[in-house]
């Protein structure tokens, strides 16, 4: 989508972008019209195409076509001076013959979805002109088309220490209001809608993220909720292959309205062939700050031998004084 659609935005603000005070910047006014003439149809006949695409149609053919048209169209912007482009790309990223075009490629069909960014990925033109911005233009033409086309501010920024691509979006209400985060880079992606009252109090908060290795190993997701007076609850799970052993952990916790009463519950189960299998599951209660209960249980089991042992310990009351193990073989 990236180079799908900015190419195209580079181009449209070639034809459309220029005014009577612009169009000293480049050839003439007449020129000018020219290209204003003829970008209109090339969008249109782009976005009655990507409409009519299934997944049998010749995906690759129908991009040539178009890298073909791109190809014209772009040349002009990509030969005039950074600190001139600014004004073109605000403009361009504000017409409806774009906006029809991306409305047409996000209706697409998941699978042709993909096969479009796969080509367009491999059509050289596009990657040209794409990578022919200043790093700076780049951002601000993002920055431009999600306002345009989706409402959205987007920004890369870094979370969990990685680079990433944010995008938001937001209603006011007095001092609070409503906001919807999602974000994706090459280890993860995740989404966060937060609520606050007019005063800008919290008032509900929920956040997904999805994690992994950048090749979708060691993956791990986690999901959290806020609320009023220090309510939150969470869960979290992972998998991950450590010296030949798979380890998978779950955990969930909540911080009940006031803070000060807990209960969290978790669960590991790894296993590696030649030593066995070994599962722990725990789960702790507080009241004020002190645990008031928790039960642990964890079992062992070695396929090769049969070995096996089980081990149950519960603890209840202020401090966890009374405590119970029953150990199984």
């Amino acid at each position: 989508m990236k180079v799908l659609v900015l190419s195209t935005l580079i181009a449209v603000a070639t034809a459309t972008g220029i005014d009577a005070e612009m169009s000293s910047l480049l050839q003439s006014k007449r020129d000018s019209v020219t290209r204003a003439d003829g970008v209109a149809p090339v969008l249109d006949r782009a976005a009655d195409e990507l409409r009519s695409l299934t997944s049998e149609s010749n995906v690759a053919d129908v991009m040539a076509s178009f890298a073909k048209e791109l190809s014209t169209m772009a040349t002009s912007v990509l030969q005039m001076p950074p600190t001139e482009t600014d004004a073109l790309f605000k403009r361009a990223s504000q017409t409806k013959e774009l906006s029809n075009f991306v409305e047409s490629y996000m209706n697409l069909p998941a699978d042709v979805k993909q096969k479009v960014d796969d080509v367009a990925l491999d059509t050289p033109i596009m990657n040209q002109v794409y990578d022919a911005l200043d790093p700076v233009d780049s951002r601000a033409l993002l920055v431009q088309l999600d306002r345009a086309t989706t409402g959205k501010s987007c920004r890369q920024t870094i979370r969990d220490g990685q680079r990433v691509r944010e995008c938001s979006s937001s209603s006011k209400n007095g001092r609070g209001g409503h906001t919807y985060t999602n974000w994706n880079g090459a280890r993860g992606s995740g989404t966060e809608t937060t609520t606050r009252d007019k005063e800008g109090d919290l008032v509900h908060q929920h956040t997904h993220k999805y994690t992994h290795d950048g090749r979708g190993g060691n993956a791990r997701t986690e999901t959290t909720t806020r609320g009023k007076d220090d309510y939150r609850h969470g869960h979290s799970t992972s998998h991950n292959i450590v010296n030949g052993r798979t380890i998978t952990n779950s955990a969930s916790g909540t911080t009940f309205h006031g803070g000060e009463n807990t209960h969290a519950t978790s669960h590991t189960h790894t296993h590696k062939a030649g030593e066995g299998t070994i599962t722990q599951t725990d789960t702790t209660s507080t009241d004020s700050g002190g645990r008031t209960h928790s039960h642990g249980h964890s079992h062992a089991h070695n396929e090769d031998t049969g070995e096996s042992r089980s081990v149950t310990t519960t603890c209840d009351g202020p401090g966890q004084a009374a405590c119970d193990t029953i150990v199984t073989d």
